[in-house]
């Protein structure tokens, strides 16, 4: 283990003779062993190395004993731990974001605080939190940049055991007689990661005993061809570049496929937007048409003008604009002025039955397991049809429209939820058939429109 992170060390410029290192130790076996690493090469490097552990309290007492295990473990090698200790639930909770996020965000803010403007945070990820992360993302759907995996350097961050695998760490930890502590919630199968980790690397494992190292393999390779998609996607936006902020239509339709979405996702970055790959396809697409203007969210439109593409604010979208934006539940989304709509999600509770909802509530459903992917709001586009609740016929959303009366001025205006490429609700009809509620639902979302 230690051979290949000094590799990884060297080869990526993580640390520098005389450098402070703050690092991050939970108690656990990787941290542990990233500890370890850092006091053997300490002395040779000259490295002032400071101990932060933080304490969530969310785990009552066995969280105070990983505290009390780490400071210890730090008495003995005469080193100071700075601890932590932040009511993670609380904070989370008056913040309105996940617990897994609210964590992220109060450790690395600790981490950074510590280490200053010049020193240097290491973090314990390893290959192995690497290729669980790379399936993770593929299971929810992914471009290249999601099969790179952890990176091994991102700004003041390092991660010396990035090429380590959870065995190796072990192994060295055990020859060491380094002691370490087992987070109960590791084992817990709720949680994906630990499915991942418990269910299907090990199978993979057992049909190639090189999976891991392939995998690191893959994701090195996939950062080099990453790298040359950055640095060909940069030369082809200065090329494209007009006086006016904008890009020439032409340059953008010449480009090779690959290129052209990575210069849209980067451009999407640059105007402080999300760059949502449904997204990224509906610019492309317009792009490749020469004409269109999308809604990308926030009053940001694209919109091609001429031989121009460009990103310009409106304060509301005219009658005839597309709107297109992903959408995600707690969020009301305005895709034109006078309209809103807001997705809400539930959970089905014992004894409940969706035979027992009104029909006007049940079309306005959708099953979030029955969802592929991050839902899409846009307007209707040609050859758009859906398969309706109840209806046992699938339709054009033209007919629809027409048998319902809807005239052409405001057809545009409709809300259309897709995921993907399959429509799973049209606003004033309801739920596809693919996308509704059943008697083994178990968590719903439920869409609210007004306007």
């Amino acid at each position: 283990m230690k051979d290949k992170a000094l590799s990884a060390i060297q080869e990526y410029g993580m640390l520098a003779r005389g450098d402070l290192v703050v690092a991050g130790v939970s108690g656990g076996a990787d941290s542990m062993a990233l500890l370890q690493l850092l006091l053997e090469i300490g002395g040779s490097m000259d490295l002032e190395i400071k101990v932060c552990h933080v304490n969530h309290m969310l785990r009552g007492r066995e969280a105070d004993e990983d505290e009390a295990f780490v400071k210890s473990f730090c008495d003995r090698q005469g080193i100071d731990a700075c601890v932590l200790r932040k009511d993670i639930k609380a904070e989370a909770e008056k913040l309105g974001i996940s617990l897994e996020l609210c964590g992220r965000q109060i450790r690395y803010g600790f981490f950074h605080s510590l280490a200053g403007d010049k020193g240097k945070v290491a973090t314990a990820h390893t290959l192995s939190d690497s290729v669980e992360t790379v399936l993770f993302r593929m299971i929810r759907g992914t471009g290249i940049k999601g099969l790179l995996g952890i990176p091994p350097v991102r700004g003041h961050i390092i991660r010396p055991l990035i090429r380590c695998s959870r065995d190796e760490i072990e192994h060295y930890l055990q020859e060491r007689k380094i002691p370490w502590r087992e987070d109960s919630t590791n084992q817990a199968l709720e949680y994906s990661r630990n499915r991942i980790r418990h269910t299907v690397i090990p199978p993979m494992q057992a049909i190639h005993g090189g999976f891991v190292g392939h995998m690191r393999s893959m994701m090195e390779q996939l950062a080099q061809v990453d790298g040359f998609l950055e640095e060909q996607a940069r030369l082809l936006w200065e090329r494209a570049t007009r006086p006016d902020g904008g890009l020439e239509l032409a340059a953008l339709q010449g480009a090779h496929p690959a290129l052209l979405s990575r210069v849209v996702r980067d451009w999407l970055e640059y105007r402080g937007q999300l760059p949502r790959q449904e997204m990224i396809e509906a610019i492309c697409g317009s792009i490749r048409q020469g004409q269109g203007k999308i809604n990308v969210g926030n009053h940001l439109f694209f919109e091609i003008s001429g031989s121009a593409c460009l990103f310009h604010e409106l304060g509301t979208a005219d009658g005839n604009t597309a709107f297109c934006q992903p959408v995600e539940p707690g969020t009301t989304y305005s895709p034109y002025s006078g309209k809103s709509l807001l997705l809400t999600e539930s959970e089905v509770k014992t004894g409940q039955s969706s035979k027992n909802v009104h029909r006007s509530l049940l079309i306005n459903r959708i099953d979030c397991d029955k969802i592929n992917r991050v839902l899409t709001l846009r307007s209707r586009r040609p050859g758009d049809q859906i398969r309706l609740l109840g209806r046992g016929v699938t339709k054009s959303l033209k007919n629809l429209f027409q048998e319902a009366g809807i005239p052409a001025s405001g057809r545009d205006k409709v809300c259309v939820l897709c995921d993907g490429e399959s429509i799973v609700w049209v606003e004033g009809f309801g739920v596809s058939e693919t996308a509704a509620c059943d008697e083994v639902t178990k968590r719903y979302w439920t869409v609210h429109v007004e306007g």
